[in-house]
């Protein structure tokens, strides 16, 4: 309880620009972790292409880039690989 109370405190202490400052940071935080996300994302699809090409098997694919194999066999048949 004193947590609470402790921390309602600080954030009537803050300046409306400090609270601006927080959301605008934590704006920028939101969308640099969905940045690195989706080039994640982009990189195992690539992955998976090419090593589909030499002839790995989905499922193998999938255990080493740490996807579902539906999400292999999907990117595969975009490609029209298999």
């Amino acid at each position: 309880m004193m947590d609470v109370i402790f921390d309602d405190r600080i954030h009537r202490s803050k300046s409306p620009e400090q609270l601006e400052q927080e959301a605008y940071e934590a704006e920028i935080d939101e969308a640099r972790w969905a940045g690195e996300k989706s080039g994640k994302n982009k990189k195992a699809r690539e992955t998976a292409i090419e090593l589909a090409k030499i002839g790995m098997e989905e499922k193998v694919i999938a255990r080493v880039l740490k996807v579902s194999i539906t999400q292999v066999e999907s990117w595969l048949q975009m490609e029209k690989i298999r």
